[in-house]
């Protein structure tokens, strides 16, 4: 007979509202299942593990694992948020229920969410194009009611005007097209050190031209980290430039980039001392066609969260009005025999 303790345990398990199971995986057999888990699973689970392993048990590697592992299924149009738990006394334990709603209210946040960012974007892009656009077709109907009375260097004027609005539309598609220009990235083991030398290096000549002081530290030599070369090349290019940017209008700019490792990332902190981001403009940063710049895109920081992201790397800006900006992005490191 059961002790009068462990008889109450399972009473309360039993009526539980949580679904629960336990199973046996070497003898094959399911030793408890309560009602709420019969009433989760329309037509309920036999003693045996063939149905269980076709519903919960797909990942082999769910079973084996030292840890819990959460997962969720769809059965019968119901959403089930499910968690497996590690081996106890030869058993191991599901515990189980509905996360229809749930769901469905992730998934309206999310659609809403992306509603919002496409509305944004594409009003923002109808004005982007819109501005040269409306530029290109009053300059040109001018100049064309105009033309045999206009001096050759005023229709020069003209000319060199339309040109350059057509270069800022060749210049916005340019932007639009790099969005994607990175979409299959190899990920592999990257130098951070030699990357950003020879990024200073490409940029050198705007670098001298400011007299801007470089300074590039970093703590352990050869810290690797796993990226695409190509696109972290194209995430920093941008980071640097706008740095420079910000410190045109300094009397003595410095940049100094650090590199730094920290438990499973490599962190890369690059610092200006440029004019620094204003408070009320800091929450716009990542958003599309935002910028700061007179003739600015604004597509940069979106580009490069993108990439980060899809590298499993992040990015943090810190700025401080007129005293300048740093920004820091984090990426997995490697550690496997590069690092010495």
């Amino acid at each position: 007979m059961n002790h009068p303790i462990e008889q109450s345990w399972l009473e309360l398990l039993e009526n539980i509202d949580l679904g629960i199971i336990a199973f046996d995986t070497l003898k094959k057999r399911i030793v408890f299942q309560n009602r709420a888990m019969q009433n989760l699973i329309p037509g309920g689970i036999d003693d045996d593990l063939s149905r269980l392993e076709k519903i919960f048990l797909t990942d082999p590697e769910a079973v084996s694992t030292l840890k819990p592992s959460q997962q969720k299924t769809t059965l019968a149009a119901k959403t089930i948020g499910f968690t497996i738990y590690p081996q106890v006394n030869g058993l191991h334990w599901i515990l189980a229920s509905e996360i229809t709603e749930k769901t469905y209210a992730q998934k309206i946040a999310e659609n809403t969410k992306l509603i919002d960012m496409l509305d944004y974007t594409f009003f923002n892009l109808t004005h982007e194009l819109g501005n040269p656009v409306n530029s290109i077709k009053m300059t040109l109907e001018v100049l064309i009611n105009n033309f045999s009375k206009y001096s050759e260097s005023t229709r020069r004027e003209y000319l060199d005007n339309l040109h350059g609005e057509v270069s800022r539309l060749e210049e916005l598609l340019k932007s639009i097209k790099s969005i994607n220009v990175y979409e299959n990235l190899e990920i592999r083991t990257t130098d951070i050190q030699t990357l950003l030398k020879s990024l200073l290096q490409l940029m050198s000549h705007e670098i001298d031209s400011q007299r801007i002081a470089v300074s590039l530290e970093c703590s352990q030599p050869q810290l690797h980290c796993q990226s695409d070369p190509r696109a972290l090349h194209q995430v920093l290019l941008h980071i640097v430039s706008n740095a420079l940017n910000a410190m045109e209008a300094k009397k003595e700019p410095r940049l100094d980039i650090r590199i730094e490792p920290s438990g499973q990332w490599a962190h890369i902190v690059i610092k200006d001392n440029g004019c620094g981001i204003a408070e009320d403009k800091k929450k716009e940063l990542f958003l599309p066609f935002f910028t700061t710049k007179r003739r600015g895109i604004g597509l940069g920081l979106t580009i490069a969260r993108k990439l980060l992201t899809q590298m499993n790397g992040t990015i943090e800006i810190t700025s401080q009005h007129h005293l300048g900006t740093e920004v820091h992005i984090s990426l997995p490191r490697e550690t496997s025999g590069h690092e010495h």
